[in-house]
């Protein structure tokens, strides 16, 4: 009487399932033939070793496994994580042309919503702070007012990034005097500073300035930042409360900042202290120098990304206040450190 095992027949159903799931979608109008036809192999292989065990002899020979118990299956195992593993890393590598190309539609879309001030003067030699935005409407309106309009004798203006905010952002950057432009929704303070790098190709600005809406940074000591820059000491200067002070904010995220500055100074060899300060200064051309893809805790990104250019990074004291009214966008502390983690470890890898 003919057997077969229960392994044997999943494998069979599985197969006829893969095979006729893929004739199924070559028959329609499918943009993607080259995973239907691997749909078809697949399938026809589980078929072909499922009903025909001893076509797994082969592959088992070649890794020795022929004698051993369960060696066919083992070797069966091994292929088929491997195939497994090429495909994850194909589907990364697509979903990752996929990002890039919607992070430039998305930014050429944006820059369409670009608004300068009603006569401006040219920022060549000035100061271009970037201040990207959600929801911070009530606080724009009393950051803004402080922002210098000239830093080391220079022209100096500012620019509001508006990342899909759902109150008047937008507005009250108008309103206050400075440049708007606006993403069509929430990307994240990663993507919509690359939004605001766009626009400062335009206007070329000797230097970027980064600094939060939500009146953490002090606007006062945007010039102690950029003076370093101007006079060519530095081409990225980071503002750190740990050389300067703060006001007494979570333990945990405090411990966080010197835990993060510990791992990133021992993977690039550099001596920051306040890895995730948002308040920076660079110099236009040094951006130009940098491939920066992360959407949020982009902090820790410039800094490992920078070091590995080669691009002189230093350090000024700077004072950290709470936030004037609103709530941080920046999540939990745990899930907070996992993902700021996560970044330093895929900035420092690429």
């Amino acid at each position: 009487m003919f057997e077969i095992s229960a392994l044997r027949l999943a494998g069979i159903a599985a197969g006829l399932a893969a095979v006729f799931m893929g004739f199924r979608r070559l028959r329609a109008d499918s943009g993607e033939r080259g995973s239907d036809i691997l749909m078809i192999i697949t399938g026809g292989l589980a078929l072909s070793v499922s009903l025909f065990p001893q076509l797994a002899n082969i592959p088992s020979d070649l890794f020795h496994m022929k004698q051993t118990q369960g060696g066919r299956l083992i070797t069966l195992l091994i292929l088929s994580t491997a195939a497994l593993w090429f495909l994850f890393m194909d589907e990364r590598a697509k979903n990752e042309r996929l990002r890039i190309q919607f992070d430039n539609l998305v930014r050429v879309v944006a820059k369409e919503s670009y608004s300068p001030a009603p006569g401006a003067p040219s920022l060549e030699g000035g100061t271009l702070i970037l201040m990207p935005a959600m929801d911070e409407e009530e606080n724009l309106r009393k950051v803004i007012p402080r922002i210098p309009t000239t830093i080391a004798g220079a022209p100096a203006m500012t620019l509001v990034i508006d990342d899909g905010s759902r109150d008047d952002t937008w507005g009250a950057a108008k309103e206050s005097g400075a440049m708007a432009v606006r993403n069509p929704f929430n990307r994240g303070g990663g993507a919509a500073l690359r939004l605001g790098y766009d626009v400062a190709a335009i206007l070329r600005p000797k230097v970027l300035v980064t600094m939060d809406a939500d009146g953490q940074h002090q606007p006062e000591e945007i010039e102690r930042l950029v003076a370093p820059i101007m006079e060519d000491r530095a081409d990225i200067i980071v503002g750190s409360r740990v050389l300067g002070t703060r006001e007494k904010d979570s333990v945990v995220r405090w411990a966080g900042v010197h835990v993060f500055n510990w791992i990133i100074n021992a993977l690039m060899g550099t001596n920051i202290t306040d890895c995730s300060s948002g308040f920076r200064a660079f110099r236009l051309e040094a951006i130009g120098k940098l491939t920066l893809v992360q959407e949020q805790y982009h902090t820790a990104e410039l800094i490992i990304v920078a070091a590995k250019a080669g691009l002189r990074i230093q350090e000024e004291p700077i004072h950290i206040s709470r936030r004037i009214s609103g709530e941080s966008k920046k999540g939990k502390n745990l899930v907070y450190g996992f993902r700021f983690l996560r970044t330093v470890i895929k900035s420092w890898i690429r």
